[in-house]
């Protein structure tokens, strides 16, 4: 059934907006213990996981799981030889 959102005040469109964010966090949040129950690397991420979400996630609410943390190391070392690469090949080093 379709929302007629022109017949509502602003206040009203104002909460189900916020009621569906709190969804859509609540949704992510379990996708997001998911790929850490299972070690899903950032790099390994499939299109329904939002990377930098997912990274977010890792650093802060996620952290406390101890795959969390071997998760973004994987990831923060990746990005270090990614990062020297680059300089190499602007350098010419």
């Amino acid at each position: 059934m379709p929302i007629d959102f022109t017949s509502m005040t602003s206040d009203d469109i104002s909460r189900i907006i916020q009621m569906g964010e709190v969804e859509l966090r609540e949704r992510n949040n379990l996708v997001f213990e998911d790929a850490i129950t299972h070690h899903l690397y950032v790099d390994e991420c499939p299109d329904h996981i939002d990377r930098e979400e997912y990274l977010e996630y890792l650093q802060g609410p996620g952290s406390h799981h101890p795959a969390a943390q071997t998760i973004l190391a994987d990831w923060d070392d990746k990005q270090s030889q990614e990062d020297r690469k680059q300089s190499m090949r602007t350098t010419g080093a």
